[in-house]
């Protein structure tokens, strides 16, 4: 066989070796030679000699697929939750030294998820992209900003002198947030809930810090959304009351007889004590009766007061639609 036959074969083996390689290790340049893709000798082919080998090329596969992407998220070109959080450690190592204020701002959309589970992937991708170029025109130059999540962007606020920096740096986030973006048929309006915790004053160490700041954010989350919220000890003292609150409605409802909460699913609905009655097959005076035991079980003084409360903890008012307008008077033709 002649020297170039031998050169075509030895590069067609080193090829067809090469796409056998994963993917991120072909994209990464790992190559091996033709001698690297020979048979193992005897010494590789007993079963523990098999595991080992196998377990060294999942160790180098995993600190490779760790390390790809782990300064920027190819999307967004923005920092990932590692690079983040190295970031926030090293701030607040020179924070302790100059006794500085360190801001700790945690910023999520809004309906993201129902967003690409209607507009598809390609949209969400967009939206992420459109949202990361804003958040880097409205901060400062040295303000450090990540992707942390899928919906979730963290910037750190370092050299504060005073939280009113961080006041300021959140209205210009929102502010900077709520113009729609524009889509070929209608505009997107996009807008995010934010939460900030400090340093040293809510945490001392970068964990403690995003856990008080995402608090702050759920707590918001409970009553309303594109808005920011400090995180505060009083807080969790408010979440604890409400949560033992939620709890003791959730007593009471299950205190009612099946054919009460019926009756209480119609009241908060918003129908009638006798619209009730007709899809009952009950007379308006046992209509009346359910209703009054219904509000002496919740210690509910009012109607409004019931219906508030069966929403803030079961949400009924979504799973039972109101009787249509001519739902009483119907019989059926003859």
């Amino acid at each position: 066989m002649c020297t170039y036959s031998k050169r075509r074969d030895a590069c067609r083996r080193t090829r067809a070796s090469q796409r056998c390689l994963p993917l991120e290790m072909r994209l990464a340049g790992v190559s091996i030679t033709h001698a690297e893709s020979r048979p193992p000798s005897k010494s590789l082919r007993s079963p523990s000699a098999r595991l080992a080998r196998a377990r060294d090329t999942g160790r180098a596969r995993a600190k490779h697929r760790r390390s790809d992407g782990a300064h920027t998220r190819p999307l967004t070109a923005l920092l990932t939750r590692a690079q983040f959080f190295e970031r926030l450690d090293s701030a607040i190592a020179r924070a302790k030294l100059g006794n500085q204020l360190i801001g700790v701002m945690l910023l999520n959309l809004d309906h993201f998820k129902e967003l690409n589970a209607r507009g598809g992937r390609l949209l969400g991708d967009w939206v992420l992209v459109k949202i990361a170029e804003r958040l880097g025109r409205c901060t400062r130059k040295g303000d450090v900003i990540a992707r942390i999540g899928d919906d979730e962007f963290a910037v750190i606020l370092a050299g504060l002198t005073h939280t009113d920096g961080a006041t300021l740096a959140t209205a210009r986030l929102l502010v900077a947030l709520s113009p729609p973006l524009p889509l070929k048929d209608r505009d997107l309006v996009v807008t995010a809930t934010i939460g900030v915790a400090f340093y040293p004053v809510d945490g001392e160490d970068s964990d403690t810090l995003l856990q008080n700041a995402d608090f702050a954010v759920s707590h918001a989350r409970e009553y309303t959304r594109n808005t920011c919220r400090f995180y505060s000890p009083a807080l969790r003292a408010q979440t604890r009351e409400r949560e033992a609150w939620c709890a003791k409605v959730a007593r009471q409802l299950a205190s009612l007889t099946p054919r009460e909460r019926q009756v209480g699913r119609l009241l908060v609905a918003g129908n009638s004590n006798k619209r009730i009655g007709h899809t009952l097959g009950a007379s308006t005076r046992t209509i009346d009766n359910h209703r009054a035991s219904i509000m002496r079980k919740m210690a509910a003084h009012s109607l409004p007061e019931l219906v508030r409360m069966i929403i803030e903890v079961r949400g009924d008012v979504a799973e039972v639609a109101p009787l249509p307008q001519d739902g009483l008077n119907t019989r059926p033709s003859t």
